[in-house]
């Protein structure tokens, strides 16, 4: 404005323009100097180092106490009520009296029908809704080093081959290259874990009338 006089430096040089800003106090705590993100750098903030006196541990294991014991109880409670009823199925009906080797064959033997075989459990005590239909495989080593390995990549992508990386599941009987048989008798595919493939399937009835699964 006319007639305000403007400050000379002392070296005598004119100067123009607002006054420099002043930084806010946020603004200056977190990237000035010796703000945060410096101290952070150089490592120097401060550390949580609590005390850990006896009397802090005493509540921190009574609360936790008070906290955990209702719900152990309740988790023990329930898993006391759950009724579990165990059948076993591949001995029974057609298989009962049987070998492995004759039970296989005659798995075999069935191809794509399949055996029917009928289990009855008798529940001691009325079961509540939810129930819950489970398999169990005994002996199924999934994890070992010969099954993991046992199958061969090239008849996997679609090549007609068959490696020997797949015994003993490689030929027909396990007799090794049988002239007579198409493809010499190599199976495809080959390997224990194409041989190995879990199929069965169940279906729950009660005094003959069919229950839903929900499969999922």
């Amino acid at each position: 404005m006319a007639g305000e006089e403007q400050p000379v430096p002392e070296d005598g040089s004119a100067t123009s323009g607002p006054p420099p800003k002043k930084q806010g106090r946020f603004k200056n705590w977190l990237h000035g100097k010796n703000g945060w993100f410096a101290r952070f750098a150089r490592q120097d903030l401060h550390g949580f180092t609590p005390i850990i006196s006896s009397k802090f541990v005493i509540m921190v294991y009574l609360l936790s106490g008070v906290v955990l014991l209702p719900l152990g109880i309740a988790i023990l409670v329930a898993s006391i009520n759950v009724q579990e009823y165990r059948v076993r199925y591949d001995n029974a009906g057609v298989f009962a009296g049987l070998s492995n080797d004759q039970r296989q064959a005659r798995v075999q033997a069935a191809d794509d029908a399949g055996i029917n075989v009928v289990v009855t459990v008798t529940p001691d005590e009325d079961m509540e809704p939810p129930i819950y239909v489970f398999y169990d495989l005994d002996s199924y080593y999934q994890n070992y080093r010969r099954y993991v390995r046992s199958l061969d990549s090239k008849q996997q992508g679609g090549e007609n081959s068959t490696s020997s990386a797949c015994s003993p599941q490689q030929y027909i009987g396990n007799d090794g290259r049988q002239p007579s048989l198409p493809n010499d008798g190599k199976v495809n595919p080959c390997g224990l874990i194409a041989w190995s493939n879990f199929n069965d399937t169940f279906t729950v009835s009660q005094n003959g009338f069919p229950i839903a699964i929900d499969d999922s």
